[in-house]
Protein backbone atom coordinates (compact mmCIF):
# COMPACT_ATOMS: atom_id res chain seq x y z
CA UNK A 1 0.00 0.00 0.00
CA UNK A 2 1.63 3.26 -1.08
CA UNK A 3 1.46 6.31 1.12
CA UNK A 4 -0.58 9.64 -0.47
CA UNK A 5 -0.28 12.59 0.92
CA UNK A 6 -3.09 14.85 0.89
CA UNK A 7 -2.62 18.38 -0.78
CA UNK A 8 -2.48 21.39 1.75
CA UNK A 9 -0.68 23.97 3.25
CA UNK A 10 2.06 23.49 5.94
CA UNK A 11 0.15 25.70 8.26
CA UNK A 12 -2.17 22.51 8.25
CA UNK A 13 0.05 20.13 8.66
CA UNK A 14 1.38 21.91 11.82
CA UNK A 15 -2.06 22.02 13.22
CA UNK A 16 -2.73 18.05 12.98
CA UNK A 17 1.05 18.03 14.81
CA UNK A 18 -0.24 20.12 17.43
CA UNK A 19 -3.19 18.48 18.03
CA UNK A 20 -1.51 14.89 18.08
CA UNK A 21 1.19 16.43 20.61
CA UNK A 22 -1.74 17.41 22.82
CA UNK A 23 -2.86 13.85 22.34
CA UNK A 24 0.17 12.41 23.46
CA UNK A 25 0.79 14.05 26.10
CA UNK A 26 -2.69 13.37 27.44
CA UNK A 27 -2.08 9.55 27.36
CA UNK A 28 0.62 10.25 29.73
CA UNK A 29 -1.69 11.02 32.48
CA UNK A 30 -5.00 8.54 30.80
CA UNK A 31 -7.00 11.49 29.90
CA UNK A 32 -8.02 14.85 28.62
CA UNK A 33 -9.75 17.20 31.11
CA UNK A 34 -11.73 20.04 30.66
CA UNK A 35 -10.42 23.42 31.10
CA UNK A 36 -7.47 22.06 32.98
CA UNK A 37 -9.14 21.66 35.95
CA UNK A 38 -9.37 18.66 38.01
CA UNK A 39 -12.67 17.65 36.82
CA UNK A 40 -13.62 14.00 36.02
CA UNK A 41 -11.90 13.10 32.33
CA UNK A 42 -13.93 13.66 28.64
CA UNK A 43 -12.12 10.70 27.42
CA UNK A 44 -10.36 8.18 29.39
CA UNK A 45 -7.77 6.33 26.89
CA UNK A 46 -6.83 3.27 29.27
CA UNK A 47 -8.89 2.11 32.16
CA UNK A 48 -7.00 2.80 35.53
CA UNK A 49 -5.71 -0.25 36.96
CA UNK A 50 -7.91 -1.50 39.74
CA UNK A 51 -8.64 -4.65 41.84
CA UNK A 52 -10.96 -6.02 38.56
CA UNK A 53 -8.41 -5.72 36.44
CA UNK A 54 -6.06 -7.60 38.60
CA UNK A 55 -8.45 -10.33 38.59
CA UNK A 56 -9.10 -10.56 35.14
CA UNK A 57 -5.23 -10.97 34.46
CA UNK A 58 -5.17 -13.91 36.94
CA UNK A 59 -8.01 -15.77 35.52
CA UNK A 60 -6.57 -15.26 31.81
CA UNK A 61 -3.02 -16.31 32.96
CA UNK A 62 -4.65 -19.56 34.29
CA UNK A 63 -7.51 -20.66 31.50
CA UNK A 64 -4.81 -19.36 28.54
CA UNK A 65 -1.70 -21.48 27.71
CA UNK A 66 0.93 -21.42 24.78
CA UNK A 67 1.23 -23.86 21.93
CA UNK A 68 4.50 -25.48 20.89
CA UNK A 69 4.96 -26.89 17.17
CA UNK A 70 7.55 -29.76 16.91
CA UNK A 71 9.35 -27.78 20.07
CA UNK A 72 9.04 -24.24 18.85
CA UNK A 73 6.61 -22.09 20.27
CA UNK A 74 4.23 -21.16 17.62
CA UNK A 75 1.15 -19.07 19.41
CA UNK A 76 -1.08 -19.00 22.12
CA UNK A 77 -4.55 -20.52 23.11
CA UNK A 78 -7.29 -20.71 25.55
CA UNK A 79 -8.87 -23.53 27.59
CA UNK A 80 -12.67 -23.67 27.01
CA UNK A 81 -13.74 -26.29 28.96
CA UNK A 82 -12.79 -28.01 32.30
CA UNK A 83 -12.07 -31.15 30.82
CA UNK A 84 -9.10 -30.50 28.77
CA UNK A 85 -10.31 -28.28 25.46
CA UNK A 86 -8.31 -25.81 23.72
CA UNK A 87 -8.99 -23.41 21.21
CA UNK A 88 -6.21 -22.07 19.27
CA UNK A 89 -5.93 -20.52 15.20
CA UNK A 90 -5.24 -23.28 13.01
CA UNK A 91 -2.22 -21.32 10.86
CA UNK A 92 -0.38 -21.88 14.46
CA UNK A 93 -0.53 -25.74 13.90
CA UNK A 94 1.61 -25.37 10.64
CA UNK A 95 -0.91 -28.13 8.84
CA UNK A 96 -1.24 -31.48 10.10
CA UNK A 97 1.06 -34.12 11.25
CA UNK A 98 3.16 -31.71 13.67
CA UNK A 99 3.74 -32.20 17.56
CA UNK A 100 1.93 -30.21 19.03
CA UNK A 101 1.94 -29.23 23.06
CA UNK A 102 0.62 -26.94 25.30
CA UNK A 103 2.54 -25.03 27.78
CA UNK A 104 1.10 -22.95 30.61
CA UNK A 105 3.18 -22.28 34.64
CA UNK A 106 0.34 -23.99 36.41
CA UNK A 107 0.16 -27.04 33.80
CA UNK A 108 3.44 -27.41 32.74
CA UNK A 109 3.63 -28.93 29.44
CA UNK A 110 1.42 -31.43 28.54
CA UNK A 111 1.00 -33.05 24.96
CA UNK A 112 -2.18 -32.17 22.88
CA UNK A 113 -4.11 -33.83 20.28
CA UNK A 114 -5.50 -31.91 17.12
CA UNK A 115 -9.46 -33.07 17.05
CA UNK A 116 -11.00 -30.49 14.52
CA UNK A 117 -10.41 -27.86 12.48
CA UNK A 118 -12.58 -24.96 10.85
CA UNK A 119 -9.73 -23.25 8.26
CA UNK A 120 -12.61 -20.83 6.83
CA UNK A 121 -12.54 -19.04 10.57
CA UNK A 122 -8.45 -20.02 11.53
CA UNK A 123 -10.25 -22.37 14.37
CA UNK A 124 -8.30 -25.30 15.72
CA UNK A 125 -9.82 -27.64 19.00
CA UNK A 126 -7.20 -29.36 20.62
CA UNK A 127 -7.73 -31.88 23.45
CA UNK A 128 -4.77 -32.33 26.51
CA UNK A 129 -4.85 -35.01 29.14
CA UNK A 130 -8.17 -35.17 31.05
CA UNK A 131 -6.17 -37.13 33.85
CA UNK A 132 -5.64 -33.65 35.52
CA UNK A 133 -9.31 -32.87 34.95
CA UNK A 134 -11.43 -29.78 36.10
CA UNK A 135 -8.60 -27.40 34.28
CA UNK A 136 -9.56 -23.77 34.61
CA UNK A 137 -10.98 -22.21 31.56
CA UNK A 138 -12.71 -19.40 30.06
CA UNK A 139 -16.66 -19.16 29.20
CA UNK A 140 -17.83 -18.34 25.94
CA UNK A 141 -20.09 -15.34 26.11
CA UNK A 142 -23.83 -15.66 24.59
CA UNK A 143 -23.61 -12.98 21.67
CA UNK A 144 -21.11 -11.42 19.62
CA UNK A 145 -19.91 -8.29 21.30
CA UNK A 146 -21.18 -4.49 20.20
CA UNK A 147 -18.80 -2.40 18.24
CA UNK A 148 -17.11 0.39 20.74
CA UNK A 149 -16.94 -2.55 23.37
CA UNK A 150 -13.55 -3.07 25.51
CA UNK A 151 -12.30 -5.99 24.82
CA UNK A 152 -8.54 -7.90 26.10
CA UNK A 153 -6.21 -10.34 24.60
CA UNK A 154 -3.68 -12.70 26.25
CA UNK A 155 -0.90 -14.40 24.60
CA UNK A 156 2.75 -14.79 24.00
CA UNK A 157 3.76 -12.08 21.40
CA UNK A 158 7.25 -12.61 20.43
CA UNK A 159 8.31 -15.21 22.77
CA UNK A 160 7.43 -12.96 25.70
CA UNK A 161 4.69 -14.62 28.15
CA UNK A 162 1.48 -13.87 29.78
CA UNK A 163 0.87 -11.04 28.48
CA UNK A 164 -2.33 -9.04 28.33
CA UNK A 165 -3.38 -6.14 26.00
CA UNK A 166 -6.13 -3.76 25.57
CA UNK A 167 -8.39 -3.34 22.41
CA UNK A 168 -11.56 -1.94 21.67
CA UNK A 169 -14.33 -4.17 18.84
CA UNK A 170 -14.17 -1.30 16.13
CA UNK A 171 -16.56 -3.25 13.41
CA UNK A 172 -20.41 -4.36 13.62
CA UNK A 173 -20.26 -7.32 11.49
CA UNK A 174 -17.89 -9.91 9.43
CA UNK A 175 -15.16 -9.23 6.56
CA UNK A 176 -13.14 -11.47 4.81
CA UNK A 177 -9.03 -11.26 5.00
CA UNK A 178 -6.50 -12.80 2.84
CA UNK A 179 -4.12 -14.91 5.08
CA UNK A 180 -1.52 -14.84 3.13
CA UNK A 181 0.68 -17.69 4.96
CA UNK A 182 -2.20 -20.62 4.50
CA UNK A 183 -3.14 -18.66 0.85
CA UNK A 184 -7.19 -18.59 1.94
CA UNK A 185 -9.60 -16.09 3.47
CA UNK A 186 -10.50 -15.75 6.84
CA UNK A 187 -14.20 -14.45 8.18
CA UNK A 188 -12.89 -12.18 10.73
CA UNK A 189 -14.33 -9.23 12.67
CA UNK A 190 -11.75 -6.59 13.30
CA UNK A 191 -10.77 -5.29 16.97
CA UNK A 192 -8.57 -1.77 17.23
CA UNK A 193 -5.49 -2.90 18.63
CA UNK A 194 -1.57 -3.54 18.32
CA UNK A 195 -1.30 -7.18 18.15
CA UNK A 196 2.36 -8.78 17.32
CA UNK A 197 3.09 -11.68 16.15
CA UNK A 198 2.98 -14.84 18.64
CA UNK A 199 -0.40 -13.79 20.07
CA UNK A 200 -2.47 -15.70 17.12
CA UNK A 201 -4.98 -18.16 18.90
CA UNK A 202 -4.96 -16.33 22.18
CA UNK A 203 -8.82 -15.39 23.26
CA UNK A 204 -10.12 -11.77 23.18
CA UNK A 205 -12.30 -11.85 26.46
CA UNK A 206 -14.69 -8.40 27.62
CA UNK A 207 -14.34 -7.04 31.25
CA UNK A 208 -15.87 -10.26 32.41
CA UNK A 209 -13.50 -12.68 31.64
CA UNK A 210 -15.65 -14.19 28.64
CA UNK A 211 -14.55 -14.91 25.51
CA UNK A 212 -15.63 -12.86 22.55
CA UNK A 213 -13.08 -13.72 19.92
CA UNK A 214 -9.87 -15.51 18.88
CA UNK A 215 -6.82 -13.57 17.52
CA UNK A 216 -5.91 -14.69 14.02
CA UNK A 217 -3.70 -11.66 12.33
CA UNK A 218 -3.21 -8.09 12.16
CA UNK A 219 -3.22 -5.74 9.29
CA UNK A 220 0.21 -4.84 8.13
CA UNK A 221 1.80 -1.81 5.09
CA UNK A 222 5.56 -3.68 4.89
CA UNK A 223 6.79 -4.84 8.24
CA UNK A 224 4.59 -2.09 10.30
CA UNK A 225 1.75 -2.88 12.55
CA UNK A 226 -1.58 -0.46 11.58
CA UNK A 227 -3.08 -0.59 15.19
CA UNK A 228 -6.53 -3.30 13.67
CA UNK A 229 -6.54 -6.95 14.42
CA UNK A 230 -8.47 -9.73 13.21
CA UNK A 231 -10.35 -12.01 15.32
CA UNK A 232 -12.64 -14.70 14.69
CA UNK A 233 -16.39 -13.92 15.42
CA UNK A 234 -18.47 -16.49 18.20
CA UNK A 235 -20.63 -17.88 15.80
CA UNK A 236 -18.00 -19.95 14.21
CA UNK A 237 -16.57 -20.87 17.89
CA UNK A 238 -19.39 -21.82 19.62
CA UNK A 239 -20.44 -24.14 16.45
CA UNK A 240 -16.84 -25.61 17.07
CA UNK A 241 -17.27 -25.81 20.74
CA UNK A 242 -20.75 -28.00 20.23
CA UNK A 243 -20.02 -29.80 17.33
CA UNK A 244 -16.82 -30.58 17.86
CA UNK A 245 -16.39 -31.83 14.07
CA UNK A 246 -14.64 -30.17 11.57
CA UNK A 247 -16.09 -27.87 8.81
CA UNK A 248 -16.10 -27.95 5.29
CA UNK A 249 -15.77 -24.77 3.97
CA UNK A 250 -16.38 -24.28 0.15
CA UNK A 251 -13.26 -22.19 -1.53
CA UNK A 252 -12.08 -20.89 -5.35
CA UNK A 253 -8.50 -20.69 -3.81
CA UNK A 254 -8.58 -16.92 -5.32
CA UNK A 255 -7.36 -13.71 -3.47
CA UNK A 256 -9.17 -10.96 -5.25
CA UNK A 257 -9.23 -6.76 -4.86
CA UNK A 258 -11.95 -4.52 -5.52
CA UNK A 259 -11.90 -2.48 -8.83
CA UNK A 260 -11.87 0.88 -7.10
CA UNK A 261 -8.53 -0.28 -5.50
CA UNK A 262 -6.79 -0.65 -8.76
CA UNK A 263 -4.26 2.26 -9.83
CA UNK A 264 -5.35 4.73 -12.83
CA UNK A 265 -3.24 2.58 -15.25
CA UNK A 266 -5.33 -0.30 -14.97
CA UNK A 267 -8.90 1.46 -15.08
CA UNK A 268 -7.96 3.15 -17.99
CA UNK A 269 -9.13 0.15 -20.02
CA UNK A 270 -12.38 0.03 -19.08
CA UNK A 271 -15.32 2.17 -19.19
CA UNK A 272 -15.78 4.96 -16.36
CA UNK A 273 -18.41 3.98 -13.64
CA UNK A 274 -16.89 0.24 -14.15
CA UNK A 275 -17.51 -2.27 -10.92
CA UNK A 276 -16.00 -5.68 -10.39
CA UNK A 277 -13.51 -7.55 -8.12
CA UNK A 278 -10.41 -8.00 -9.81
CA UNK A 279 -8.20 -11.87 -9.84
CA UNK A 280 -4.93 -11.74 -8.01
CA UNK A 281 -3.08 -14.40 -8.44
CA UNK A 282 -4.79 -17.57 -8.29
CA UNK A 283 -3.24 -20.16 -5.77
CA UNK A 284 -1.34 -22.81 -8.04
CA UNK A 285 -3.15 -26.02 -8.34
CA UNK A 286 -6.65 -24.86 -7.20
CA UNK A 287 -9.87 -24.80 -8.37
CA UNK A 288 -9.75 -21.31 -10.01
CA UNK A 289 -6.08 -22.15 -11.43
CA UNK A 290 -7.40 -25.34 -12.53
CA UNK A 291 -10.25 -22.81 -14.59
CA UNK A 292 -7.66 -20.86 -16.01
CA UNK A 293 -8.49 -17.89 -14.15
CA UNK A 294 -5.47 -15.24 -14.63
CA UNK A 295 -3.94 -12.88 -12.51
CA UNK A 296 -5.48 -8.91 -13.01
CA UNK A 297 -8.58 -10.19 -14.73
CA UNK A 298 -11.83 -8.31 -13.78
CA UNK A 299 -14.49 -10.56 -12.64
CA UNK A 300 -17.82 -8.11 -13.25
CA UNK A 301 -20.57 -11.50 -11.96
CA UNK A 302 -20.57 -14.16 -9.86
CA UNK A 303 -23.35 -16.70 -11.04
CA UNK A 304 -25.02 -14.15 -13.48
CA UNK A 305 -25.25 -11.78 -10.75
CA UNK A 306 -23.12 -8.69 -10.42
CA UNK A 307 -20.49 -8.12 -7.96
CA UNK A 308 -18.86 -4.98 -6.59
CA UNK A 309 -17.61 -6.02 -3.28
CA UNK A 310 -14.68 -8.65 -1.98
CA UNK A 311 -16.85 -9.78 0.65
CA UNK A 312 -19.98 -10.72 -1.35
CA UNK A 313 -18.38 -12.65 -3.95
CA UNK A 314 -16.79 -14.48 -0.64
CA UNK A 315 -20.08 -14.78 1.68
CA UNK A 316 -21.90 -16.21 -1.82
CA UNK A 317 -18.97 -18.67 -2.17
CA UNK A 318 -19.26 -19.98 1.45
CA UNK A 319 -22.85 -20.11 1.04
CA UNK A 320 -22.32 -22.79 -1.53
CA UNK A 321 -21.39 -26.63 -1.17
CA UNK A 322 -17.84 -28.00 -2.07
CA UNK A 323 -18.30 -29.62 -5.53
CA UNK A 324 -20.72 -26.87 -6.39
CA UNK A 325 -19.58 -24.89 -9.74
CA UNK A 326 -19.22 -21.07 -9.52
CA UNK A 327 -19.09 -19.25 -13.23
CA UNK A 328 -17.37 -16.23 -13.28
CA UNK A 329 -18.01 -13.65 -15.63
CA UNK A 330 -14.63 -11.81 -17.21
CA UNK A 331 -14.87 -8.63 -18.96
CA UNK A 332 -12.22 -8.18 -21.12
CA UNK A 333 -11.01 -4.80 -22.11
CA UNK A 334 -11.96 -5.01 -24.96
CA UNK A 335 -15.72 -5.21 -24.13
CA UNK A 336 -15.50 -8.84 -24.74
CA UNK A 337 -16.93 -10.93 -21.89
CA UNK A 338 -16.26 -14.80 -21.27
CA UNK A 339 -17.48 -17.51 -18.71
CA UNK A 340 -15.53 -19.18 -16.95
CA UNK A 341 -16.74 -22.17 -14.30
CA UNK A 342 -14.81 -22.96 -11.24
CA UNK A 343 -15.66 -26.09 -9.13
CA UNK A 344 -15.31 -25.90 -5.31
CA UNK A 345 -13.40 -27.54 -2.97
CA UNK A 346 -12.87 -27.58 0.76
CA UNK A 347 -10.35 -25.72 2.75
CA UNK A 348 -10.11 -28.55 5.48
CA UNK A 349 -8.91 -31.54 2.77
CA UNK A 350 -5.54 -31.57 3.89
CA UNK A 351 -6.49 -32.54 7.56
CA UNK A 352 -9.70 -34.67 6.60
CA UNK A 353 -6.96 -36.81 5.00
CA UNK A 354 -4.90 -36.69 7.92
CA UNK A 355 -7.84 -37.31 10.68
CA UNK A 356 -8.95 -40.44 8.06
CA UNK A 357 -5.48 -41.93 7.99
CA UNK A 358 -5.03 -41.65 11.60
CA UNK A 359 -8.83 -43.31 12.41
CA UNK A 360 -7.94 -46.08 10.23
CA UNK A 361 -4.34 -46.43 11.87
CA UNK A 362 -6.18 -46.90 15.37
CA UNK A 363 -8.95 -49.22 13.98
Amino acid sequence: MKRRDLPGRRVGRGKVWVFLSIVTLSGLTGCLRSGGSSSEPLFRFYPDPSPKTHRLYDRLARASVEILVDDHLSGSGALVDPDGWVITAEHVLGGPGRRVEVLSPTLGRLSAEVKAVDCGHDLALLRIDAANRPYPYLETAATEPEVGRSAWLFGAPLFRHQIMTPGMVASSGSAFEWLGTTDRYLETRYFSASTPKGMSGGGWVDDRGQLIGLQSGMMTNGASMLGLAFATRLEPIHRLLDSRQSAVTPTMRLPIEEYWEQEPAYMVNFPAGQMGVVARSPVAGGPAARARVRDMQLIVAVDRQPVRYRDEVLRWVRSRQVGDVVSLTILAPSGGRQTVEVVLETLEQPWLDHFARTQRSSN
